[in-house]
């Protein structure tokens, strides 16, 4: 179960995981070289680069003081910056000891980096190893990690107030925000069928209900779709993603827009989908959604033809008849646009011409 959970749940802890650790080799951010940085070439860098990966430096991870003295031996400065970098990202996927927390503490204090010169912009350089910045990034997994504990830990308990997780009264506990989360998605993905069932049926109280977020909505929506398997967890995604369609668009919503006919459903998914249309902001996507995934359906095909009436949302039937390929659907239309001289059926037409 949790294998599969950490596979399907596209979550906020592995965005930042990939995002703390992007710099690791090559860095999309671009930086003037400095004294403390070491600097390749491109030919220099593909060799350390090879040399280090032969490197086996994970059975030196539970001992920094065995780490250090192999890092020590290696023949060059630059080879040495390299494969620390690479023992760092690795320590951050262990539960540290002390020793690994001291070390890393160390490595935060490094001035040393390595460069290579933009190809594009020779007088700018590109960092491929920091040691300070991976040091941090891999502090910051262990903290999640260990917040991640610590909030299953007090759900296996039922010791878990929605409201504490909703406060923000400081701007260092706003700031705090996105690791929370990422600590919370991490914690969904360990957790246990029941558990991620309380959690859901918690913030179904209306009390938390109206101060959720979408993330934390879009979150527990792809909790319970791993492990619905009765009516009630059914019940719950619905519920949730209807709370989610009624507020203002965000990101979270239109990424779970875009999944809606995957995780319910036929016909729940598209009363989520004509719910969602009566969102101004997400109407357009919705509408999509229905023709994409729904489109044979006589329901859909109706709604969709009454929705060509509707000034308001006719020109996103329009623009989403582009993938209409369902004769039934396209008939319809073709019928509808002989007796009418609007502007948004002859896009439509226009559109299905495409195909």
């Amino acid at each position: 179960m949790k294998n599969n959970a950490i596979t399907l749940i596209p979550t906020l802890f592995s965005a930042l995981f990939l995002s703390l650790f992007s710099t690791l080799f090559i860095s999309s951010s671009v930086l003037a070289a400095t004294t403390k940085t070491q600097v390749l070439n491109e030919a220099e860098y593909h060799i350390i680069s090879k040399q280090t990966k032969k490197l086996d430096l994970a059975k030196h991870l539970n001992v920094p003081t065995h780490l250090e003295q192999k890092l020590q031996s290696l023949p060059t400065a630059e080879q040495t910056i390299m494969a620390r970098a690479k023992a760092i990202k690795l320590m951050a996927e262990t539960d540290p000891s002390n020793e690994q927390l001291a070390w890393m503490k160390t490595q935060v204090l490094s001035e040393k980096s390595l460069s290579i010169a933009n190809i594009d912009h020779p007088q700018q350089f590109i960092t491929i190893a920091n040691i300070a910045q991976q040091a941090k990034s891999t502090q910051k997994i262990w903290q999640i990690k260990s917040q991640s504990k610590a909030m299953e830990q007090q759900w296996q308990a039922h010791n878990w107030l929605w409201s504490d997780f909703f406060t923000t009264s400081t701007t260092a506990e706003k700031a705090n925000k996105k690791q929370q989360y990422a600590s919370l998605s991490l914690a969904l993905q360990q957790t246990t069928n029941s558990t991620a069932l309380w959690l859901t049926e918690q913030i179904l109280l209306e009390e938390n209900l109206t101060k959720a977020s979408n993330q934390l909505l879009a979150l527990l929506i792809n909790r319970q779709v791993l492990s619905h398997n009765n009516i009630t967890q059914s019940e719950n995604i619905e519920r949730l993603s209807t709370q989610l369609w009624l507020r203002a668009a965000d990101e979270f919503s239109y990424q779970q827009l875009q999944k809606t006919s995957k995780t319910l459903p036929k016909e729940s998914a598209i009363a989520q989908l004509i719910l969602a249309n009566n969102n101004p902001e997400l109407s357009s996507q919705a509408i999509i959604q229905l023709v994409k995934n729904h489109q044979g359906n006589e329901q859909v095909q109706s709604y969709l033809i009454k929705q060509l009436h509707n000034k308001e949302k006719q020109w996103h039937v329009a623009a989403a008849m582009a993938f209409a390929d369902q004769n039934t659907l396209i008939t319809q239309v073709n019928n509808l646009a002989q007796h009418s001289t609007s502007p948004a059926l002859t896009f439509a037409l226009s559109q299905m011409a495409k195909e």
